[in-house]
């Protein structure tokens, strides 16, 4: 996109760049989702402007749902303001149906921007070239904008543009129900050249406001449309500019009365301002968000658009100012899969990204489950219990909304279960409060609101739980963990766990504030007594948590070792562990030791210092080969353990695959919209996993295993209001500072890297490196170990090569002939490279991927020398030659990883 139309709007980064080449219907709705745009109050699917056949228009509004007609609350899919005809006698410029000489479109993630530019050909042969740009505004989120350029390039022409808000959308069906329409027109009006429309929902009587006006410039001059319907001529080297304003506003923001007033102020502002100008203050908006949350990776282009693709899908879901109301979907605002509902995966996975990021949004997400209280009350009891038991799908209305039927792995239908046993989601909301009160000390927050959902959870598991006489211990019987193959079961180990810890953090926290006279008036009102909070105490120091002596592992429920153990069938082409596809029904995983995801291994992530290295590791050996990660929050809490474990090659796979969960669309659904708590996984995944941070007990430490093609991250982190600025590079250094801090400039933070404990003043900066040594080798051919001896031949293929790197935990693999002459390497990189990006991975060889650009060390070069190659090419494993041969590999991890630094 070379016009200047584009270079107005395009930030220069590429990596910030997510583009469509070309056009496949079969991926429209995939790129709808990708696309999508938004701004914490209204999240718009990255549709094309003519509607093209096949189309899932989304236009959603944060905390407008309604139920009419379906079996439970649905965020509703309101009226499409994207709506933009253009035909040339009677031909409608549309992608799906016109021919078109070249296409693209690139989502410009840095400024917020969707920009399009697409060469048609008429049926008489008649050339045109169609631009856009549209953006909805980070600075007045009520305000969107869209400008079409229209330019003849071939012929004359006589056309017609038709302008409109598109109100025939509808909520999708399902197995259940056909598609739906939750709102309806209630009011037409113009207003000069400006139109206005107010829909309300039918079940809740929601209003939403629309006002809209188009402008158009054709050379020098320029006009207000009246009406929807322009007629308009072009010659060659003539164009035509369409700009589109308009307004969204919702009744809960205004009253009935003033909606309409609020409206067209708002529209006549924007209009006044201009498109440049809006853009302008948009983009400013988008760069300051961007500052406080970007993560720069050097050396490794993809897995920073990536990262960042991850980033900007959060940014446009979330506001200061509306995440109370909506809190985070399970599909952001993207799509209108499980129906808008907020799950658990808010607390656990999104919640950290924001409280160090953004800890005001963080608390007011958090906020949306205090102010629900009331209704987790309700729910405990329904269910026969005190305290609050928060429902496993939710909306505004703090409710159940859970559907009873949905489809199996298999696609057939089968009852759903998660509001009857997956309680675990009680404790996690109890953790996302302390994890938010960890991190920001913000007392006022949890005197005034936390504490309460506190006590009322750790009510809800002292009543849940139940004693065995027969082993001393508190049990909770009759649950579903995160690993949904399993229902219905007893002491599931990751619902025990977070029980045990919400009854003793609720008690920790009465500790804390009982001399408060808020907590003491707010405990009068709950009616809860000291001896009640004490017992909670007791309670958590008798909590079974199921062990297999044998094995050394957690079990994952109580009768889980009495399943059928079976092995894996082999790994994808993503290194993830298959079943075999006789497994491919709910009724036989559930036979079996499978597991759908994290659950045991979840905890590692959640209580880092519960738990030792080697139980870790045990655990994480024992079930990474039995978890099928059929859960898209699967990925990145095992990327997050295997760097906690240094278990690498896992650790940077799990990632790649978490990280492009959606922009290769792994699990084949992405039509339905982005899968949110991935979103804040793969931060996690590269911040408290790569870059081995970790925030507890009132230190911030750090302990960095960045893999081998990070050169270096950047990023900046919250924590107990200071705000850090740190950079790790790939020769094991950190600098940190200390940007701006609550603390006076005489005070000073205590923070670990590397063990060590520094402490730095606001303002200042230090680099820490990682010292070490190595012990007394002479030669190369000395460092030689058994096991790091790994090769393959030329005609080895790809697959086999991956599981090789997989399998032996090697970082690179040299690549020789059938006389042990070296021709080259393969890298895990090359690997995946390969697997995300060769339609023809399976017929792949290794000497189709290997760099031939490789460095090897002669078998009697000294130590000192072979330390300069490794810290001079910035390599993991260098292969040892003896005339022309390879006699052996050295892995720096084993003999100099301390001294040298980086990935191995």
């Amino acid at each position: 996109m070379k016009s200047d139309f584009f270079n107005k709007y395009l930030s220069l980064e590429k990596t910030f760049h997510v583009e469509e080449k070309g056009f496949t219907k079969e991926k429209l709705n995939n790129y709808e989702t990708l696309f999508t745009l938004g701004n914490g109050l209204i999240g718009s699917r990255g549709i094309y402007e003519e509607n093209t056949p096949g189309s899932q228009p989304g236009t959603f509004v944060a905390g407008i749902y309604d139920r009419s007609g379906a079996q439970v609350e649905e965020l509703v899919n309101l009226p499409n303001p994207i709506n933009i005809m253009i035909a040339v006698e009677g031909e409608k410029f549309d992608i799906g149906t016109m021919n078109y000489l070249c296409h693209r479109r690139i989502l410009d993630m840095k400024n917020g921007v969707l920009l399009r530019s697409t060469v048609y050909e008429d049926a008489k042969k008649r050339k045109y070239l169609y631009q856009s740009a549209r953006f909805f505004s980070m600075a007045d989120p009520h305000i969107g904008a869209l400008k079409v350029k229209l330019s003849q390039l071939k012929g004359s022409a006589s056309l017609t543009m038709v302008n409109g808000i598109d109100d025939s959308v509808f909520n999708s069906g399902g197995m259940m129900l056909s598609r739906r329409r939750h709102f309806d027109t209630i009011k037409v009006d113009k207003e000069g050249t400006a139109d206005y429309t107010l829909f309300s929902t039918h079940s809740y009587k929601n209003l939403v406001s629309y006002a809209d006006l188009i402008h158009v410039k054709k050379g020098s001059s320029g006009l207000s449309l009246i009406d929807r319907i322009y007629w308009f001529e072009l010659k060659k080297g003539q164009n035509i500019t369409f700009t589109k304003y308009f307004t969204i506003g919702a009744g809960r923001e205004y009253s009935r009365r003033s909606i309409k007033s609020s409206a067209m102020r708002k529209l006549s502002m924007a209009v006044d301002k201009g498109y440049e100008k809006l853009f302008s203050e948009h983009k400013e908006a988008m760069s300051k968000r961007w500052k406080r949350c970007d993560v720069e990776i050097e050396g490794d282009s993809e897995s920073q658009r990536a990262v960042r693709f991850n980033i900007y899908h959060i940014l446009i879901c979330t506001s200061r100012e509306y995440s109370s109301i909506n809190s985070i979907g399970a599909k952001t605002m993207s799509g209108q899969g499980y129906r808008g509902h907020v799950f658990w995966d808010t607390e656990l996975y999104i919640l950290p990204f924001l409280i160090h990021t953004q800890p005001e949004i963080a608390k007011e997400i958090l906020m949306f489950r205090c102010s629900a209280l009331d209704e987790a009350r309700a729910n405990a009891r329904k269910n026969g219990f005190r305290g609050a038991m928060y429902p496993w799908e939710t909306t505004v209305s703090g409710t159940e909304q859970t559907p009873r039927y949905a489809k199996d792995v298999d696609g057939s239908i089968v009852e759903v279960t998660t509001m009857d046993y997956e309680h675990h989601i009680t404790a996690d909301v109890a953790y996302g409060i302390y994890d938010y009160y960890q991190n920001t000390d913000d007392e006022e927050f949890m005197i005034d609101h936390a504490v309460e959902v506190i006590f009322e959870t750790a009510r809800f598991w002292s009543e849940r739980a139940s004693y065995d006489s027969s082993d001393n211990k508190y049990h909770v019987k009759g649950v579903t963990g995160p690993d949904e193959f399993h229902t219905n079961v007893d002491d599931n180990a990751f619902t025990n766990y977070m029980a045990m810890w919400n009854l003793r953090y609720g008690r920790e926290i009465y500790e804390e504030f009982k001399d408060y006279p808020k907590i003491k008036n707010m405990m009068k009102k709950i009616d809860l007594k000291v001896s009640e909070v004490l017992r909670w105490g007791e309670m958590a120091e008798n909590f079974a948590v199921l062990r297999s002596k044998k094995l050394g592992i957690i079990k994952q429920f109580r009768n889980y070792l009495r399943k059928k153990d079976v092995s894996i069938s082999g790994y994808d082409r993503y290194f993830m562990p298959q079943a075999p596809k006789i497994y491919e029904t709910s009724r036989r995983l559930e036979k079996s030791r499978f597991i759908k995801q994290a659950d045991v291994l979840l905890l590692f992530n959640l209580f880092p210092s519960d738990f030792s290295d080697k139980e870790k590791k045990r655990n994480y050996s024992y079930y990474v080969n039995r978890t099928l990660h059929k859960s898209s929050l699967s990925y990145s809490m095992h990327s997050l353990i295997s760097s906690q474990i240094a278990e690498r090659f896992n650790a940077f796979n799990f990632f790649w695959g978490a990280a492009n969960i959606d922009l290769k669309n792994i699990p084949k659904n992405l039509e339905d919209g982005i899968h949110a708590a991935n979103l804040g996984g793969v931060w996690q995944a590269v911040i408290f996993g790569f870059a081995g941070v970790r925030c507890r007990e009132g230190i911030l430490s750090i302990n960095p295993v960045l893999p081998g093609n990070f050169k270096r991250i950047r990023f900046s982190l919250f924590f107990r209001k200071s705000l850090f600025e740190i950079e790790i590079r790939e020769n094991k250094s950190v600098s940190i500072k200390v940007k701006n801090s609550a603390f006076s400039d005489s005070g000073s933070r205590e923070i670990k890297v590397y063990g060590r404990k520094i402490k730095l003043k606001p303002g200042e900066c230090k680099e820490i490196r990682k010292d070490g040594g190595f012990g007394y080798m002479e030669t190369a051919k000395d460092m030689i170990k058994p096991g790091n001896d790994v090769y393959v031949k030329e005609n080895e293929p790809v697959k086999e090569v991956g599981k090789i790197i997989l399998e032996r935990k090697v970082s690179s693999i040299p690549v020789v002939d059938e006389k042990m002459k070296i021709e080259g390497v393969i890298s895990e990189r090359d690997i995946i490279k390969a697997v995300s990006y060769r339609s023809d991975y399976e017929k792949l060889k290794a000497k189709d991927i290997m760099s031939s650009n490789y460095v090897s060390v002669d078998f009697n070069e000294s130590i000192e020398e072979v330390t300069k190659v490794f810290t001079g090419h910035g390599i993991r494993r260098l292969p040892v030659i003896e005339k022309d041969k390879v006699i052996g590999v050295i892995d720096r991890r084993d003999i100099i990883a301390d001294y040298l630094g980086g990935y191995y």
